[in-house]
């Protein structure tokens, strides 16, 4: 009653569920104001049509409400186009986030830093697999993690220098593997000194949605 609809919808953009959504969402992505009304205006629509708060009482709501999470998800992308959307997921991702700081502190440039990118994607693949392998053994599952971050300590020697690769190791950062709406998170613990070419030691493995 007493502000405009768009003093309303200016207010919702700063203070509503949709937009506590989308900053939950992108909040670590450098977004323009365009892109920011975009995904909330999408988000908004998307909760006036299933609610902002899931019903679990009823699985056929629960089913709508996946297919239309879905479907958000491909607005989203969209809504931004793939490359963007690229970008912004990159942006999100913590292991990303540590790769830019150590680039900045070694003077490392866009392509060495995309190539070590991409080495931890591809190390999160087979981690991923490997975690979802309910046929390993624990101890089997033991020694091909260690092999996989071997390798990916080596790769990472090898694209930003060993000085760079041990800080990185170092620094004992989360690496988050995004997919679409689901992520998949390793949380990475240094014991002590860990010379260049050391193993990186998983310390806990989750999964977010």
């Amino acid at each position: 009653q007493v502000l405009s609809p768009d003093e309303l919808y200016q207010f919702d953009l700063r203070d509503s569920n949709a937009a506590a959504s989308v900053r939950g969402r992108f909040g670590d992505a450098d977004l323009s104001e365009a892109e920011y009304k975009k995904l909330f205006d999408l988000r908004k629509a998307y909760e006036d049509a299933v609610g902002a708060v899931a019903d679990y009482s009823d699985p056929d709501k629960v089913r709508k409400r996946g297919e239309a999470r879905k479907a958000l998800e491909d607005a989203y992308k969209t809504a931004l186009g793939d490359q963007r959307m690229d970008e912004v997921t990159r942006q999100q991702d913590s292991g990303w986030r540590s790769l830019t700081q150590i680039g900045q502190q070694f003077n490392l440039d866009q392509q060495t830093l995309e190539r070590a990118y991409a080495m931890q994607q591809a190390a999160g693949d087979q981690l991923s697999k490997l975690f979802g392998d309910t046929n390993l053994s624990r101890d089997d599952r033991r020694k091909l993690v260690d092999a996989v971050n071997a390798e990916l300590q080596q790769g990472m020697t090898t694209v930003l220098g060993a000085d760079a690769a041990a800080q990185l190791q170092k620094a004992g950062q989360q690496l988050t593997f995004t997919r679409g709406p689901d992520s998949f998170s390793i949380s990475t613990i240094p014991r002590g000194p860990i010379p260049a070419g050391g193993t990186l030691i998983i310390n806990e493995v989750q999964r977010t949605r």
